[in-house]
This record gives structure tokens, sequence and C-alpha cells, in this order.
């Protein structure tokens, strides 16, 4: 969780605590190396991964003795006894990694498709002195325009973050 998320609607019963969060940001994307399949990149800032760890630490404590499992937006995520919990729980899962991959993900596609609509080749090959050999593909070009449009409305979708519902209950 990042250092001051906005927690609202809490309730407190017998086995089971309830809250809602909403994260004043989104989560650092992964790491080349923590992609599937990643990277073997060493990150420029050797501090990085401790970074996102913090980013990620929830403790709850004076719980009942037993186990205890979260569960965010219906989807349980660990599990652990209450020592566990007290000591406290690193982890980076949950929607708001998952939304946070698929912004950049959106970044991305929006960004190739930029590139094909705006490269420099275009000038010389569909537009200028060579159009006679590849000019009939400039009808494709204004194509590119509500495509870039509809990710960008995308991003600005996924840029913000969203309530989600945790769920500590005994087992």
């Amino acid at each position: 969780m990042s250092d001051n998320p906005k927690i609202t609607d809490m309730k407190i019963e017998p086995d089971k605590l309830s809250f809602t969060v909403t994260e004043r940001a989104l989560p650092e994307p992964l790491l080349p190396a923590q992609l599937p399949g990643g990277a073997e990149k060493v990150p420029a800032d050797k501090n990085a991964a401790e970074k996102i760890a913090a980013q990620h630490m929830m403790c709850f404590h004076n719980l009942q003795p037993g186990k205890h499992a979260l569960t965010i937006d219906g989807q349980k995520i660990r599990s652990s006894t209450e020592a566990g919990w007290e000591q406290g729980a690193n982890f980076r899962i949950g929607p708001e990694v998952e939304q946070a991959e698929k912004l950049r993900l959106a970044i991305v596609k929006k960004n190739e498709l930029f590139f094909h609509r705006w490269r420099p080749a275009n000038e010389t090959y569909i537009f200028g002195f060579r159009k006679g050999e590849q000019g009939q593909n400039a009808v494709e070009m204004p194509q590119f325009d509500p495509l870039i449009a509809e990710q960008e409305k995308l991003i600005d979708e996924l840029r913000v973050p969203r309530p989600h519902r945790y769920v500590l209950t005994r087992e």
C-alpha cells in the first residue's frame, strides 16, 4: 500500500475485519526481472526492489489466535497466522498492481501507434519524394488517429486508482 491510502467503510466483527482502500497513486510498475519471462536487468536504483516491496507492507495487530485470510474484492490474496500478520506481509499482488500493469501496457500500445502515425520515414516514403513507391499507403495514416485517441481514453481511465474492498477473516 502507499504511504497514505484512503481507508473508509471499516467494519469490525468478531472474526472479520473489512474496509475499503483507495490508494493515492498506483504502485510503481514491475521491474523487468519481475515480468513474466523477465529480462535479467539490474535496475539503475539498487534499492528499487526494497522500495517497491515497502509500498506493499500490510500489518494487522491484536488478532485472535489462529489463521486469518485476506481477500481483496473477493479474491483470496494471503493466509497467515496472527503472528505472521503482526510482523507484516510484504507482497506485490492485488488489483492495484494489475491496474498499474494495464496502464503501462496501454501507454506502450499508444506510443507504438503514435510512432507508426508520425515516424520520420513517413515524410520520405509516403508523403515525400518516394511517394510514387509507397504513396498509396497515405490513406492509412489518419486511420491511426482514432486508435491513438482510444488508447488515450483508456490511459485516462486507468491512471486513477479505484477503491477496493479488503476483508480479513479468521479461518
